[in-house]
């Protein structure tokens, strides 16, 4: 079994997917009340005074905390349709699909509503962040490290074994994703429109 590893946003998608998607679930208003609610926090994780994981989880305190799992199933089922997708990551999921590679999504955004989109896409797995549900309800806390960065390549590890990486491709856009694309046999960091190797990175 080969692997071939795609981070989602700014690479299946042309940018975040995680906002967009809680102003859809909460709607215009009571989004834009709660990005005011948490504008400190916003602030504070931007000038790198607060770790992206409990950044997160204040951000989903704030919106989620509460809702049924369901609701946030159905919100992203709705919502698929509106994530502006990049033809390039497209492009490069279609050409691994047909090599016969096991396609994983990788991602730190949350597992619950990436699931849908990811079986609408042909993924064949998903790793990614988990929340904490308790009764049916989101707790707003996570359930599992935020799969950023270095926690990218422990996930992969814990879950597909440490030999997923032989003959492997990855697919990211950020420096977060550069220890997960080191580790593949080859991987690929998207640059404008399109995805170079990263032993042709300057």
């Amino acid at each position: 079994m080969t692997y071939a590893f795609f981070d989602f946003d700014g690479t299946i998608t042309t940018g975040d997917s995680f906002m967009p998607f809680l102003r859809h679930q909460l709607g215009p208003g009571k989004f834009a009340l709660k990005i005011l609610q948490l504008s400190p926090v916003l602030a504070a994780y931007g000038l790198k005074l607060m770790a992206n994981q409990r950044a997160k989880e204040k951000v989903l305190e704030a919106t989620v905390k509460g809702q049924m799992e369901m609701e946030i199933l159905r919100a992203a089922e709705e919502f698929f349709p509106q994530l502006k997708l990049l033809p390039a990551g497209l492009a490069k999921l279609k050409e691994e699909q047909a090599a016969g590679r096991r396609c994983v999504l990788v991602s730190a955004s949350p597992e619950l509503f990436l699931r849908t989109w990811a079986d609408k896409l042909g993924f064949q797995q998903v790793i990614a962040t988990r929340l904490e549900i308790a009764n049916g309800l989101l707790t707003g806390k996570l359930a599992s490290a935020n799969c950023y960065g270095p926690e990218k390549v422990r996930r992969i590890e814990e879950e597909l074994g440490a030999g997923a990486w032989t003959d492997s491709c990855g697919y990211g856009d950020s420096r977060a994703d550069l220890p997960m694309l080191r580790r593949c046999g080859q991987g690929f960091l998207r640059r404008g429109t399109e995805f170079t190797a990263l032993n042709n990175q300057a």
